[in-house]
């Protein structure tokens, strides 16, 4: 079960925005299990994804990359930093950037979206997949 917790909206990206107010590390250590919202986005998507765990976490990848993380914040997706949907992701009330176990650590990439917005979790995770499909067609 997501616990919910109260969050300060981010609309900006930059080293000096605020996170989920939490101790650096809590989650370290700790293998969260799923949800049946986050169960319901993975059964959703089907064979375009791949469940698994990584950092402890349940994740959703896609052609071996980490594409999506659900926490006890809720659901971690990877959408690009300068796009219009990790801008639009921002503007969800409650998102945050991630920080994988509140480590302080910022995925400027990705987006927390928090168990309110639960039932736009696999429009987001199609959007992910979306990005994850372009950047792999990106020259490196």
């Amino acid at each position: 079960m997501i616990e919910e917790v109260s969050t300060q909206r981010q609309v900006g990206i930059s080293a000096d925005d605020p996170v989920v107010p939490c101790a650096a590390g809590e989650d370290a250590g700790r293998v969260l299990e799923s949800s049946p919202e986050f169960d319901a986005v993975v059964s959703a998507l089907g064979k375009d994804v791949r469940r698994s765990q990584m950092m402890g976490y349940p994740s959703i990848t896609r052609d071996g990359k980490m594409i999506g993380c659900f926490d006890t914040h809720g659901l971690g997706v990877k959408l690009g930093r300068s796009t219009p949907e990790h801008a639009a992701a921002l503007a969800v009330p409650g998102a945050t950037i991630f920080t994988p176990g509140n480590s302080g650590r910022l995925f400027y990439d990705w987006v927390t979206l928090p168990p309110s917005a639960s039932d736009t979790w696999t429009d987001w995770m199609r959007a992910a997949i979306d990005a994850a499909d372009a950047s792999a067609h990106e020259p490196r």
